[in-house]
């Protein structure tokens, strides 16, 4: 795309580099010397094109790619380009106007000029570098048009602020760049995100970001706790920012830049843990870390819920697709053995429910719990469609306990040895007549499914009515589908980051 802005100063300068004048005449001139000078680029108002162009330049005679874009009409190396652009914009705001006279050179150029200066027969006997070592060549040298209204002063007074210097003590329209400045730029410039970390608080990690390039766009947060994103032992925790802020609106031109993220439970341990938040740049450039950021995070440890704890084995604790980052709080042993002890967690959920009725029931050691919507089966790491299809009177066999909780709750004294909190179901499950207890005062209750294992199977988990029922058992159906025909491994990630809308 090419703009074009146009300026009311002319070009007027010290001593133009390529021979220009007032008003050079068009198409190529010959020298008392025998070379042409190549052709100029087209003048007139400062314009930028971002197209980039492949060329071949010269450092201190090695030669290299080099890319180029155009502004004001003259090729110019792109990094260079994009400071000068942002000098530029400065200058104006202060009713200066700075343009290009002459940005990158080819080697015909250099040569042409270079012979200039040897003979002494054109471009007015200017100083040029031997070809293939003047830093136009390397891209870094512009000649600017210094003797502009008040160019050659503000740029002795603020150049240095945008990288460049004056580095030919004869030429003061030849300024060079090499580094520095603010950044930013007009050609291919992705602006880093920006953004705030609010608060890193125990009831949620907060803050907004927002990519200048792409203002309207969401962006990913990336929450790192226990170091920065350089730290190989930093828990990286990414989600996305597009909940909505009134307080955002006015400032950032839209609502929904901001993001909460719940603070992992095993985190809440009287502990200081750091915690760093980035902006994910939108288009893959460059990523940054947010103000207010890092921030210490030292949260007490909330009270044990009330229930029975299960054991829950690495095992079963993968398979269900359980994290014992987000989910699993510290606890002193006096605390956690305070706890009566039911049933292990089964190595996997049977889920059913019957073809006509909306509700999902886990099938938990002999009890048929509700699964009370989407959003505790995806805490729980379960799917609902993977819900096998029974009859009512299968679904009827079984006793119904506590619905499922909201939320797993994990808990551990050491870290290796990890148990689920869980409710207590009071009463034998139906259909046990094998001798399981329940204690009156709600303590721990046990089945033994191994006296029935076609009922209920060594978990207390199956489907009754299979093809081992006998008429006097469980009344169902023959040929109904077993308990472990119907356990299937969920895989899904289950009881990871919540965020509050």
């Amino acid at each position: 795309m090419l703009t074009t802005i146009l300026y009311s100063t002319s070009l007027a300068f010290h001593g133009g580099a390529l021979g220009l004048g007032p008003g050079p005449a068009p198409g190529p001139v010959s020298t008392p010397c025998g070379l042409q000078q190549p052709l100029d680029p087209q003048l007139g108002g400062a314009s930028y094109d971002c197209s980039e162009s492949q060329d071949t330049g010269f450092d201190a005679g090695n030669p290299f790619d080099i890319t180029v874009v155009t502004i004001d009409g003259k090729p110019v190396e792109k990094d260079t380009a994009n400071a000068f652009w942002v000098m530029r914009e400065a200058a104006a705001a202060d009713g200066v106007d700075i343009q290009i006279v002459s940005g990158f050179r080819t080697m015909d150029e250099q040569e042409y000029l270079y012979m200039c200066y040897e003979c002494c027969c054109c471009n007015n006997c200017n100083l040029a570098a031997a070809p293939g070592y003047s830093n136009h060549q390397s891209g870094h040298a512009l000649d600017i048009n210094s003797g502009g209204p008040g160019v050659y002063s503000w740029l002795v007074d603020h150049g240095s602020e945008y990288g460049f210097s004056a580095t030919v003590p004869s030429e003061d329209w030849h300024w060079e760049w090499w580094g520095g400045g603010p950044g930013g730029g007009i050609c291919d410039i992705a602006a880093a995100p920006t953004g705030t970390l609010d608060a890193g608080a125990c009831e949620a990690i907060t803050g907004w970001t927002q990519d200048p390039d792409t203002p309207e766009a969401t962006l990913e947060v990336h929450v790192y706790f226990g170091g920065p994103a350089s730290d190989p032992l930093a828990v990286s925790v990414p989600i996305v920012a597009d909940l909505e802020r009134p307080d955002l609106c006015d400032p950032l031109g839209s609502c929904n830049h901001a993001f909460s993220l719940e603070v992992p439970l095993s985190l809440q341990d009287g502990v200081a843990h750091a915690v760093h938040v980035y902006g994910i740049d939108s288009e893959g450039a460059a990523n940054a870390e947010l103000s207010a950021s890092p921030q210490q995070l030292q949260c007490p440890a909330p009270p044990l819920p009330a229930g029975v704890r299960r054991l829950a084995t690495a095992e079963v604790i993968a398979a269900w697709g359980l994290s014992t980052f987000w989910r699993m709080l510290r606890v002193d042993q006096a605390e956690l053995a305070a706890l009566d002890e039911w049933t292990a967690l089964a190595p996997a959920a049977l889920l059913v429910r019957t073809a006509d009725a909306p509700q999902v029931w886990w099938i938990d050691a002999g009890w048929r719990r509700l699964v009370g919507s989407p959003e505790i089966a995806a805490a729980w790491g379960l799917d609902l469609a993977e819900a096998q299809i029974v009859t009512d009177e299968i679904v009827d066999q079984w006793r119904e306990g506590t619905p499922m909780r909201e939320l797993p709750t994990l808990a551990s004294v050491d870290g290796l040895t990890v148990y689920l909190i869980d409710d207590a179901q009071h009463g034998a499950p139906a259909g046990d007549d094998a001798g399981g207890s329940d204690e009156s005062d709600g303590g721990e209750t046990t089945t033994d499914g191994d006296d029935d294992p076609d009922t209920t199977g060594s978990d207390g988990q199956s489907v009754p009515g299979g093809a081992s029922d006998t008429a006097d058992g469980c009344g169902c159906a023959s040929g109904a589908p077993s308990g472990w025909a119907l356990l299937a491994p969920l895989l899904l990630i289950g009881g990871g980051p919540r965020r509050r809308r």
